[in-house]
Formats: structure tokens, C-alpha cells, sequence
């Protein structure tokens, strides 16, 4: 079941692997670099198992503790990182409904801590 425009209340931030860039102490970092668009209008809502038992069908996921669903976004993988409100969340899995490009629905897990 696809989500309403009502339901996307949750604008969120979308980015994807960047550059590596020196960390000052002899290491290396990944900056990660906005998507195109930057900004994703999704529903946020805890996973349950229900919820994973029908949404991964066809798809691989190792965990997920949320699920995200909005407009089809192409540019988001299991590489995508996701910030909201100062949380970060890290995509986990994903899939498009019957394939046809209209919504994208995200799997991810909160990074905490």
C-alpha cells in the first residue's frame, strides 16, 4: 500500500559516500555528499516484524529498526545515510514496490550512542 502525501510529514536529509579526506592524525575520513535531491519527504515508523515480514519480500536485509516510506528516490541504496532531527539512520535495505518507481521504501537502523 502506497503512502499519502499526508503521511510524508518527515522531511529528512539524504546522502551518499563521499570523498576521503585526511582526518588530521594520519587517517582518512568519508565525507558524505548530499544526493540529488537532497531532501527526502518520507513516513518514519518503528519496524515491527509484521511489518518486515511484508515489506522485504524479494528483498535482503540484516536489521532494521525503522521503516521510511516516500516518493521514489533513485539515488538512495544500502550505501544512503539519513539524517533527521540531529539522528542518524543507516539504510539497511530498500526496495520499490512492484518496481514501477513510484515510492521507495527504506529499511534502516539508528545509529546510537
Amino acid at each position: 500500500m502506497l503512502t499519502t502525501t499526508g503521511q510524508r510529514r518527515h522531511l529528512v536529509k539524504v546522502f551518499g559516500p563521499g570523498e576521503l579526506v585526511p582526518d588530521g592524525q594520519g587517517g582518512w575520513i568519508e565525507v558524505p555528499e548530499p544526493l540529488d535531491p537532497p531532501t527526502w519527504r518520507c513516513h518514519i515508523k518503528p519496524a515491527t516484524v509484521r511489518d518486515l515480514e511484508r515489506l522485504t519480500s524479494g528483498a535482503i536485509v540484516t536489521n532494521a529498526s525503522f521503516v521510511m516510506e516516500g516518493r521514489y528516490h533513485a539515488g538512495i541504496n544500502t550505501q544512503t545515510t539519513i539524517e533527521f532531527h540531529g539522528r542518524t539512520f543507516y539504510v539497511s535495505g530498500m526496495n520499490t514496490p512492484d518496481e514501477r518507481r513510484i515510492e521507495t521504501t527504506v529499511f534502516a537502523t539508528e545509529q546510537t550512542g
